[in-house]
């Protein structure tokens, strides 16, 4: 994940996919695209609840885990 979101890691989509679990807890899916238009999946995560604190930090660890390299744009999805 680390490689493919070193080389394609330019845009991110951030895709909050709610009610897909008994406990109703949000799954977040860091996403994008490799130049065969293969979709890569650069993180995932649990989250306990869906506020401000809980992306706020989810954000930041994801970027701190990709050796701090920000995305030039994101994308965000959330579906219900």
């Amino acid at each position: 994940m680390m490689v493919d979101y070193g080389d394609f890691g330019d845009v991110v989509c951030f895709d909050t996919t709610y009610c897909l679990n008994k406990d109703q807890r949000p799954l977040v899916l860091f996403l994008g695209i490799n130049n065969h238009r293969q979709v890569l999946v650069f993180g995932a995560a649990f989250l306990y609840d869906d506020t401000v604190q809980s992306f706020k930090w989810l954000f930041r660890t994801f970027i701190k885990s990709m050796s701090g390299k920000k995305p030039k744009t994101y994308s965000l999805t959330k579906v219900l």
